[in-house]
């Protein structure tokens, strides 16, 4: 976010730097102004003996010599899917790039 003085390259990789030959980036995205990458769960379980890597790559810069400005932040949000059980409105909130998972359990269905 807050991408400042040109355009960026976000790429998250697992047990590899992104951006080099070898690497498996997983996601990733360009801009100019901000972008959010969302690794699902399934790329992730079992994931978690080696380290993931994050790499931020200069795309574009406006002025030569003049060092582009950004903010990055790494936020990691559990898949849990929340039940519906009765006719009440849902109110809640999500964060750009993320995901709500709701269910009904089979015991409701043809109720809700």
């Amino acid at each position: 976010d807050n991408v400042v003085g040109g355009e960026v390259s976000l790429k998250v990789a697992y047990d590899k730097l992104p951006f080099t030959d070898c690497s498996p980036d997983l996601q990733g995205c360009t801009t100019n102004s901000g972008c959010h990458v969302s690794i699902p769960t399934c790329r992730t379980s079992g994931a978690t003996t080696k380290t993931w890597y994050a790499g931020v790559q200069v795309s574009n810069l406006k002025t030569a010599g003049t060092p582009l400005t950004f903010t990055f932040s790494w936020h990691l949000t559990p898949v849990v899917p929340e039940t519906i059980t009765n006719f009440d409105p849902i109110i809640g909130d999500v964060r750009n790039g993320e995901l709500k998972h709701y269910y009904v359990p089979s015991e409701f269905y043809g109720t809700v």
